[in-house]
């Protein structure tokens, strides 16, 4: 970023995280910044989200690095490397950890003396990694930056983008609710409780039903739902429950959403590929239990109280960070600053609202959790950027000022 002079250092750490580095050769501030990963990860790639603008980020002033999670995927989501007991810890919660220490190492090496102060930036899994190491490993970042985090990790990917993926296909396997259908669908949510930036301010108490745009009867237009559809959006408003109406993530479709279903839920053409049933089958294959699943289908996930304990008895504890004690993290100085899109279709807002307020309850209420952890939602935003609302920021700005200036 910025195109500054850098030595660019490339390697694995035991057993196979791949990962690359960038040391400036002229400009550094004794400042690292570890970025985070997406999807399922399996790749490196260098890029600090929420960070527009962002000076010691364009002028070298970073140390910065990055890595695979500790395994080499084909794809976003490929899950196959959950076969191996140790590369579902790499990824669950060990890689950033394991970098954080050869990076300062390094450092000291390369320059001659330490990094005065380090950072972490990821969005959606990288908004977990983060979290990850505020609650696993709080010393090894003075501020993190936790974008949309998939940190409720299974049963968003198992019941969340499950229910999801099934609340819109039809008997015949074909998606029930179509793209074209999302801008009259979206304009009547604004009709009911947009603002006149067109903007739903807080999602949470909009009370659109869809029904009021059901199409009459014999009719189908791109301007109105059918009954079918109407059923496949209550749905989505709804949540994933269990046979007793209780959810089995603490999140669902909130309303002034729906342009960004398509990919995500909606093919965004005929025949188009969607990634929450992708999302879902590698999970419950793959990562949801203590086994590999290879045979299984979206249509045997259970969405049982029973199906619930089990998932999380058998792999929450590596793949989840839902710990609200960051009272280590707080001790040692450590600054978090979370944020998401109101609008976000592939992790529920509410379920990071919910894992915030739990850090309140936890950390002695809204002021003294401020002090060192703040959430910002932006309405309008999709998933990590994008969508309708504005997405433009420079958040890791604001973690450095923080932790520097206070």
């Amino acid at each position: 970023p910025g195109k500054w002079p850098a030595c660019d250092v490339k390697g694995n750490l035991a057993p196979q995280i791949q990962f690359e580095a960038f040391l400036p050769t002229g400009s550094w501030r004794q400042l690292y910044l570890q970025t985070g990963c997406g999807g399922f990860c399996g790749s490196v790639s260098i890029s600090a989200p929420a960070s527009q603008g962002c000076l010691p980020l364009t002028q070298g002033q970073f140390v910065m690095a990055s890595d695979n999670q500790g395994h080499y995927g084909t794809a976003a989501f490929d899950g196959t490397f959950g076969a191996s007991k140790q590369l579902r810890a790499d990824w669950g919660y060990r890689s950033e950890h394991v970098l954080a220490v050869f990076m300062k190492q390094l450092i000291r090496i390369y320059y001659g003396k330490p990094a005065a102060d380090s950072f972490y930036d990821g969005c959606s899994e990288g908004g977990h990694e983060g979290l990850t190491e505020a609650q696993q490993y709080p010393k090894d970042f003075n501020g993190i930056v936790a974008g949309a985090p998939a940190n409720i990790t299974q049963p968003l990917d198992v019941f969340f983008q499950g229910w999801n993926s099934l609340a819109n296909m039809g008997p015949d396997g074909k998606p029930i609710l179509t793209a074209d259908k999302l801008p009259a669908l979206h304009a009547a949510v604004l009709k009911a409780c947009g603002n006149r930036n067109g903007l739903v301010m807080d999602p949470l108490t909009c009370n659109f039903d869809p029904a009021s745009i059901e199409c009459p009867p014999g009719t189908d237009t791109t301007s109105c739902l059918t009954p079918a559809q109407v059923t496949t959006v209550d749905k989505l408003y709804e949540g994933p429950r269990d046979q007793k109406g209780r959810l089995l993530y603490p999140g669902w479709q909130l309303k002034g959403s729906e342009l960004n279903w398509a990919t995500w839920i909606v093919p965004a053409g005929p025949g188009g590929f969607t990634i929450d049933p992708t999302v879902a089958l590698n999970t419950i294959r793959y990562l949801a239990y203590r086994n590999i699943h290879p045979e299984l289908t979206l249509k045997d996930i259970a969405f049982t109280d029973a199906n619930f304990h089990k998932v999380m008895a058998e792999t929450a504890a590596t793949f989840d960070a839902t710990n609200p004690n960051l009272a280590p993290f707080r001790d040692a100085g450590g600054k978090l600053l979370m944020w998401q899109g109101l609008a976000d279709p592939a992790i529920s807002p509410v379920g990071t609202i919910a894992y915030y307020q739990a850090v309140e309850d936890t950390m002695g209420g809204p002021t003294a959790t401020a002090r060192f952890a703040r959430l910002f939602m932006l309405p309008g935003v999709s998933h990590c950027g994008g969508g309708q609302g504005p997405s433009g920021m420079d958040a890791l700005d604001a973690i450095v000022a923080w932790v520097e200036q206070n």
